[in-house]
């Protein structure tokens, strides 16, 4: 009995810390849901309240952030195409990142050519380059394509690669995969196009979730790329709404509870994305040898 009593602890110890650090990252979550259902008053008051008191829950935030913004010309509410654009940008983005990265990572893995290992530490290296210091030369060749002021720089580079650590971790994962389906793929007349399509990727859909859950999480959360490139309202995303509502005071809404109530609209889908896709993300690291 001493003996399973000492084993015990452990165990108890471990689900005592991961519960303290579950509290720790869910609670700045239940504030921000707590704070969209208060009134202005009790959004704003010191010391801060953890859930809504006398003035009662107003849910309204979540069905006013929608009609703030108004409507265009032609009578279509702005959030809707603030949505529409932010979804435009993410299916594109993810589209891209899947497709250009797991293809080069095809060619680091499957193809052998004079300094390959030298090519792939240069494709890891730009992952120590700050975005900060191409962020210039991008916008001046988006500027020169008279592509800026729409949403197209917002997609476009992540078909041209994909990025390197997403290059990295579709590599890792390929190179778990038995060599005799790709050489049995060859004694049959497969060509390394038709190896990647038939072969390759139906085998590397863990890895491509997780890739493709780190595009769209990326793509939805962007501020700094419509910031940088957008200033026509028609083309602005969710997150520039976001950012109006605490910035523009012409609104004339009380700005924390409906900010807040914004931000839970970002805040679900990627949870969701999360929640369902967990499953492939785990396995991804266990059979790509990255974890730890």
């Amino acid at each position: 009995m001493e003996v399973q009593s000492k084993r015990k602890w452990p165990l108890i110890l471990k689900l005592f810390v991961l519960t303290v650090l579950g509290v720790i990252f869910i609670f700045p979550v239940f504030m921000l849901f707590a704070k969209s259902i208060m009134s202005q008053g009790e959004a704003t008051a010191f010391p801060p309240l953890l859930w809504p008191q006398e003035d009662g829950i107003h849910f309204d935030y979540y069905v006013t952030v929608f009609n703030i913004f108004g409507s265009n010309e032609h009578g279509v509410p702005y959030m809707l195409l603030y949505f529409f654009n932010t979804l435009l940008v993410v299916v594109l983005s993810t589209v891209g990142v899947v497709f250009s990265a797991s293809f080069v990572a095809f060619g680091f893995c499957k193809i052998k050519f004079p300094g390959r290992n030298a090519v792939f530490m240069v494709v890891l290296a730009t992952m120590m380059i700050p975005s900060a210091v191409t962020m210039v030369p991008l916008y001046v060749i988006f500027s020169t394509l008279h592509l800026t002021n729409s949403t197209t720089p917002l997609w476009l580079p992540m078909w041209f690669g994909g990025g390197a650590l997403n290059i990295f971790l579709i590599r890792q994962y390929m190179m778990t995969q038995p060599k005799e389906i790709s050489e049995a793929g060859m004694i049959d007349g497969a060509g390394y196009f038709r190896q990647y399509f038939s072969i390759t990727l139906p085998n590397s859909i863990p890895i491509l979730v997780v890739v493709a859950i780190g595009a769209i999480t990326g793509a939805w959360s962007d501020l700094q790329g419509p910031l940088t490139y957008i200033s026509s309202r028609e083309n602005y995303t969710l997150t520039m709404a976001v950012s109006m509502l605490s910035t523009d005071t012409s609104l004339n809404i009380d700005n924390v509870p409906a900010t807040m109530a914004a931000c839970m609209y970002l805040l679900i889908p990627p949870c969701l994305l999360f929640i369902f896709g967990q499953k492939y993300f785990i396995e991804s690291v266990v059979m790509s040898g990255i974890k730890g």
